[in-house]
C-alpha cells in the first residue's frame, strides 16, 4: 500500500511540474508576444515620427541640424575617363559615373564635385554635362562599396542658370531595379556657388544611388559645384 501511495504522489507530483512547466511556457510566449508588439509599436511610432520631421525638412531644410557626408571631400579621386572616376580612403572605394562631361574637359569632370573646393571663376571647378536632351535625361551615378542609408542630397551651384530645377532621387543595389526615393521641381537658384540640401525620406540601404537632372533654369545643359550624399542624424 505505502509503495502505491508513493508511486500516486509521484504521478500527481509529475503532473503538477508539467502543468505548471506548461503555464510557465504559455507565459513566456505571451510576454515575448507582447514585447514583440510594444517593440512594432515603438518601431512604428518612430517611423512616423522620422516622416513627419521629413516632411518638415522639405518645406524648411534648414530646420535640419546634424548630416553625415557619405562622400569623402578634398581627397585625391583617379580619373578613369572624361565620365568616371574613383576614389580609396581608409580601406574603402567610390565610383562616380556622369551621363556626359562637357567637352570631355578636365575641368567639368565628376570627380570635380567632391574635390572640396570652390572657385569665383565662372568655369572653376565643377562638373558640367552636355547640352540636355529630353531622351537621354544628364545624371550623376554613385557607387558605394557596402549599402549606405542616405536621406539627404546636398547641392552647390556652379552659375545659378546652370544648376538643376527639376531632378530625381533613385536608389538600388547590385542585381536590382532602381526604386524613385524622391523628385524635386522647380527650385530656385538665386546666385552662383549657392548651397542647398534636399532631404527625402528613406528608411533604406543601398549601393548605388542616381541622380537624374531634367530641368535647369536657362542654361541648356547643368554645372554643380559640390554634390554630395549624406544622412539626417536625429
Amino acid at each position: 500500500k505505502v509503495e502505491g501511495q508513493i508511486m500516486n504522489l509521484s504521478n500527481e507530483f509529475d503532473d503538477q511540474i508539467s502543468t505548471l512547466a506548461n503555464n510557465v511556457e504559455d507565459q513566456i510566449i505571451n510576454l515575448t508576444n507582447k514585447n514583440s508588439d510594444l517593440q512594432n509599436k515603438v518601431k512604428n511610432m518612430k517611423c512616423k515620427i522620422i516622416t513627419e520631421n521629413f516632411t518638415l525638412y522639405k518645406v524648411n531644410p534648414r530646420l535640419i541640424r546634424n548630416i553625415k557626408k557619405l562622400i569623402p571631400e578634398g581627397q585625391k579621386w583617379t580619373n578613369i575617363n572624361p565620365t568616371e572616376g574613383i576614389l580609396t580612403y581608409k580601406d574603402k572605394n567610390y565610383y562616380v559615373k556622369s551621363s556626359s562631361t562637357y567637352d570631355n574637359h578636365i575641368s567639368h569632370h565628376p570627380i570635380n564635385l567632391f574635390d572640396g573646393k570652390l572657385s569665383s571663376a565662372l568655369f572653376g571647378t565643377q562638373w558640367a554635362s552636355n547640352k540636355q536632351n529630353k531622351d537621354l535625361p544628364s545624371y550623376i551615378k554613385i557607387n558605394f562599396d557596402i549599402p549606405v542609408k542616405a536621406n539627404v542630397l546636398l547641392l552647390t551651384s556652379k552659375s545659378s542658370d546652370a544648376a538643376p530645377t527639376d531632378f530625381e532621387i533613385f536608389g538600388c543595389n547590385e542585381g536590382e531595379n532602381f526604386v524613385s526615393l524622391d523628385k524635386y521641381n522647380e527650385v530656385k537658384w538665386t546666385e552662383n556657388d549657392e548651397k542647398q540640401a534636399f532631404p527625402f525620406f528613406n528608411d533604406k540601404k543601398f549601393t548605388t544611388y542616381k541622380v537624374v537632372f531634367y530641368k535647369s533654369k536657362s542654361a541648356g545643359y547643368f554645372a554643380c559645384a559640390e554634390l554630395n550624399l549624406g544622412e539626417v542624424i536625429e
